[in-house]
């Protein structure tokens, strides 16, 4: 296997499931090469990169591929990295397209209208800022400002 294939084949959730590493909320990670009781680490997904953020660390200010992931991981040479990173790609079971948690894009956030039973939207369309606002627009166009 030539290595820009292990590369493409291999994504870093399923060497991150082969290590039992836990990612949590926005793709952290505990850093596994220091002891650390922060999330430190950055997984990008989409890139199949890692990033360690953490200054007492070996991998700190490095983008690791999962190459050089599994390496720093099991303290082996690139070679041996290569090898096992293959042998992973085998014999993991083919993922789906994406194998770590996707990111849920936030609600879009609700208007705030004026409504009788709303007491906030009441407030602050009645209040004295809003229409002093609104007046000083409507006068600049009208009077082309």
């Amino acid at each position: 296997m030539e290595i820009p294939e292990i590369k493409s084949g291999l994504s870093i959730g399923v060497v991150l499931q082969h290590y039992g590493l836990r990612v949590y909320g926005n793709y952290r990670i505990c850093c596994p090469f220091h002891p650390d009781r922060t999330p430190s680490m950055q997984i990008y997904p989409k890139t199949n990169a890692a990033y360690g953020f953490s200054s007492n660390c070996k991998t700190h200010g490095k983008s690791m591929d999962v190459i050089d992931f599994i390496m720093l991981k099991e303290n082996i040479t690139k070679h041996e990295a290569i090898v096992k990173a293959g042998t992973l790609l085998r014999t993991s079971p083919k993922p789906e397209k994406k194998t770590l948690p996707v990111k849920k894009e936030k609600a879009a956030r609700n208007r705030c209208y004026p409504k009788k039973d709303n007491k906030r939207c009441f407030l602050y369309y009645n209040s004295p800022k809003y229409y002093l606002k609104h007046e000083i627009r409507g006068y600049s166009k009208k009077n082309y400002i």
